[in-house]
């Protein structure tokens, strides 16, 4: 059973662009006053008192909107991107996440205790496209079978400001049981799955050149694998649970880029998923119209990987009427 959430926390004046309105927080901050929180349509009715007076508390008035792309990619995909790319330029690094410390085994108030500690290591690599370089990986991406390309929603916030977007799914699982015989209830554990991006851009202005400083944290979860237990003492006969395996994985990635440049992130965070994988018989294939009764489809399961492309850009809407 899945519970789908589609929130979009904003800090800062940002929206988040979806088709039918949504509810949104807006978090309004500047250094020298408290913050101030209240809810707000994200759609097209939303009150213009609100972003007027984010305007005005910030010192540039101006919007950068950021255009986000997620590509999950297939393995012969994803080496074909990075091939194309030039080695030197491409940003990496890994951390090693060390276990959480340890506790007390046993103190007077609670005398039974367990934990689960494991130690794993995460990478993340980006990479500054240029505009034909963006459209070849799209189109690689599209291009392939096994791939998935999401539309772009967009996020548009203030100089210096930073916006959250969050597409969660929230899974319960039973991990436990409470009570005994008759009296017996399931502890549920609520799990989150899915994407949380933090943006936060600034734009700069040489000549007739535009340059954009954008740092982004990106936090994927995902529930890997859910194994079986039982608990003992609850009735008689033991009972089933489950013990989900939720991994979280977080990188943050901050780079300069001239206007039409988009900024690719790849978090190393891959996932499976079952799909209709196309299969064709040899040169019978190919033949003009009866071709086609030589091709099929077998369902299997196929590994796909997240990259996530950003794309800055000046906004041009021009609030100042509603700003009388």
């Amino acid at each position: 059973m899945r519970f789908r959430t589609a929130t979009t926390t904003i800090p800062l004046l940002a929206t988040f662009l979806v088709c039918g309105p949504v509810r949104a927080q807006l978090t309004i901050t500047t250094p020298e006053t408290p913050i101030a929180t209240r809810q707000v349509p994200s759609a097209a009715d939303s009150p213009a008192a609100g972003i007027v007076a984010a305007r005005r508390a910030a010192s540039d008035p101006s919007q950068i909107r950021v255009t986000i792309q997620y590509l999950m990619l297939d393995d012969a995909t994803r080496d074909e991107i990075y091939q194309k790319l030039e080695p030197g330029e491409i940003r990496r690094a890994s951390f090693v996440q060390p276990p959480a410390a340890g506790k007390s085994a046993s103190t007077p108030e609670n005398p039974i205790t367990a934990s689960y500690q494991f130690e794993s290591v995460s990478r993340v690599t980006s990479y500054v496209l240029s505009p034909a370089q963006k459209e070849s990986v799209v189109a690689q991406a599209n291009a392939s079978n096994l791939s998935d390309v999401t539309r772009a929603p967009s996020v548009v916030l203030l100089q210096g400001n930073e916006a959250e977007l969050t597409d969660m799914v929230q899974r319960p699982f039973i991990v436990d049981i409470q009570g005994y015989g008759n009296a017996i209830e399931p502890k549920v554990q609520v799990l989150d799955e899915g994407t949380r991006l933090r943006l936060l851009a600034r734009s700069s202005k040489s000549g007739e050149r535009t340059a954009f400083d954008l740092t982004c944290g990106v936090e994927v979860s995902r529930v890997v694998d859910v194994q079986s237990d039982k608990v003992f003492g609850a009735r008689s006969e033991p009972l089933a649970v489950q013990v989900p395996l939720h991994r979280v994985t977080k990188a943050n990635v901050s780079s300069s880029l001239a206007a039409g440049q988009t900024l690719l992130i790849d978090p190393h965070v891959s996932s499976s998923k079952v799909m209709a994988q196309p299969a064709e018989v040899p040169v019978l294939s190919k033949l003009p119209y009866v071709g086609r009764s030589f091709k099929n489809a077998s369902i299997g399961e196929t590994t796909q990987h997240m990259m996530i492309l950003l794309y800055p850009s000046i906004e041009e809407t021009e609030l100042s009427s509603i700003d009388r």
